[in-house]
């Protein structure tokens, strides 16, 4: 085998399926990248039994072949190639010859038979979503996963397909840690058929909104099966485990309705949060919010440490002498996600969950679980 290509396009390649090379001592034939030529150029691919990706580049195939590189050394010599044209050739020792330059490597590679090759997902429906938009909702709910590997199906998001019969092209991702959770509406391009649920790992979405480039035309395709999902975006194919198990019953802890309503500058409300989190770090992270003619107070009191308070503006409907207790690096969070200039926060009294969306905005919603203190017990 033997090909010519751009640095550039190897080397994202290579960052890309790195990614999905596995570490396992055990199983070492996981930790290499199989180098294939195909009719639309190279194929790289990586595949450590939770994750596989392939990504084809441009390139000029001399002879065809394919051959497995070890991932650490292939990385680490492609990132300090100059900015050249790279020919590769493969000899019949397994020796893979790299040139780029004036720079020449020479280093051992295995027989590509021995690859775990990727298991392509080509049943059920495909689902198509712009992929920027769906870039933008991994961002909005990743944040919340359960971070708690004994919670297994909290370590992804949940996706619901059809959930609505009147409205068959929406579809929602939903993440929780049992403390707070984050959901967020979508469209696809075309209605399904039926009802389609299950969960992502978090680190496959991260992968696959790594590969997601700047440009608002392109698409994403899902195909899916029993047991896996499959990412297509443009010449990047990414096909993941499905976290098997039944994802709770999310509604049952969004409250239908709220006794107070605020509406509260974003910006103003995070900046005084980080405030309070000088404070309130050490001692359980605990905010308090009391309200008060259209006034909410912010308060920290840690022992031995100090207090915090700051009173910021807010607009106010319903019960307008209340308190509530969250915590603030929980708070924090979303108000570093959402962009929108203001901020709804809901609830009702002091020990039901709050509600935080985007001024206007039905599309995105935050629950947030309050803290119990001896002033709200």
């Amino acid at each position: 085998m033997e090909f010519s290509c751009q640095k550039e396009d190897l080397a994202k390649a290579v960052q890309i399926v790195e990614k999905a090379v596995g570490t396992k001592s055990t199983l070492p034939i996981i930790g290499n990248i199989l180098i294939e030529t195909t009719v639309n150029g190279i194929k790289l691919a990586s595949n450590n039994l939770e994750i596989g990706i392939e990504v084809i580049i441009p390139a000029t195939i001399l002879s065809a072949g394919k051959i497995l590189a070890p991932a650490k050394t292939l990385g680490s010599i492609v990132s300090k190639l100059p900015d050249a044209e790279v020919n590769i050739e493969i000899f019949d020792n397994q020796v893979i010859k790299i040139n780029c330059g004036q720079s020449k490597f020479n280093i051992h590679g295995l027989a590509a038979d021995e690859f775990l090759m990727l298991n392509k997902v080509t049943d059920g429906e495909n689902i198509t979503i712009n992929a920027m938009h769906f870039k933008e909702m991994i961002r909005q709910v990743i944040f919340s996963v359960s971070l708690d590997e004994s919670k297994h199906i909290l370590n992804g998001v949940y996706f619901q397909f059809g959930y609505n019969p009147e409205q068959k092209e929406k579809f929602r991702m939903v993440s929780t840690d049992g403390y707070r959770l984050a959901l967020k509406e979508g469209e696809i391009e075309q209605a399904v058929t039926n009802p389609i649920n299950f969960v992502i790992p978090t680190k496959a979405l991260n992968e696959v909104a790594s590969i997601i480039q700047t440009n608002e035309e392109d698409n994403m395709v899902l195909n899916f099966s029993s047991d896996q999902v499959a990412f297509t975006y443009k010449n990047n194919y990414l096909v993941t485990r499905i976290i098997q198990g039944q994802f709770p019953d999310f509604n049952q802890v969004i409250p239908k309705s709220s006794l107070t309503k605020l509406l509260i500058n974003r910006k103003n409300f995070l900046e005084a949060a980080e405030r309070c989190s000088i404070i309130a770090s050490s001692s359980a992270n605990i905010i308090k919010l009391e309200l008060s003619n259209n006034k909410l107070l912010i308060t920290a009191r840690t022992p031995d440490v100090g207090e915090f308070s700051e009173l910021i503006d807010v607009d106010m409907s319903g019960d307008s002498e209340t308190q509530i207790s969250f915590n603030v690096r929980l708070l924090i969070d979303v108000l570093k996600i959402v962009s929108d200039e203001k901020v709804s926060l809901n609830f009702s009294g002091t020990l039901n969950p709050g509600v935080i969306k985007p001024e206007g905005k039905e599309s995105y919603l935050y629950v947030i679980m309050p803290i119990r203190t001896t002033d709200n017990r």
